[in-house]
């Protein structure tokens, strides 16, 4: 078992519901911090780079779109 913090679960719930779908830095923000939170996407980018050591080695991974966002895909061959 996985243990997530309050925030990293709202990132991975955010990432799973637009599974195979690019989702924005921002919209990403507003999920976890409410909307019109004065949060930095930089704390997007922490807890992006935390969920993602602790599901190394999972079925899934989390890939940066540069310019776009974040996309949760799975592992393996299409």
């Amino acid at each position: 078992m996985i243990e997530l913090s309050r925030r990293e679960l709202a990132l991975w719930e955010a990432l799973f519901d637009n599974a195979e779908r690019v989702v924005a830095k921002s919209a990403l923000c507003d999920s976890i911090y409410g909307t019109g939170a004065d949060v930095d996407v930089n704390a997007v980018e922490l807890l992006v780079s935390r969920l993602r050591r602790k599901i190394d080695g999972g079925a899934v991974q989390i890939r940066s779109i540069r310019g776009l966002g974040y996309i949760l895909q799975q592992d393996g061959p299409a």
